[in-house]
């Protein structure tokens, strides 16, 4: 069982440091639920691992 205090707690310290946009999650939803399937996902969490690439 999950607490929810902790994910909501995690969720605002991940929106804090600018992982994603509000509009990439929303798109990324709309995607999930219209079952567009894993490249849609790629698609959606590419701008978040682009804008915290440390290579």
């Amino acid at each position: 069982m999950t607490d929810p205090s902790i994910v909501h707690a995690t969720g605002r310290k991940i929106s804090v440091v600018r992982i994603y946009e509000a509009s990439e999650v929303n798109a990324l939803v709309e995607d999930y639920l219209a079952k567009k399937g894993n490249n849609a996902l790629e698609r959606w969490i590419k701008p978040a691992v682009d804008r915290h690439d440390v290579r």
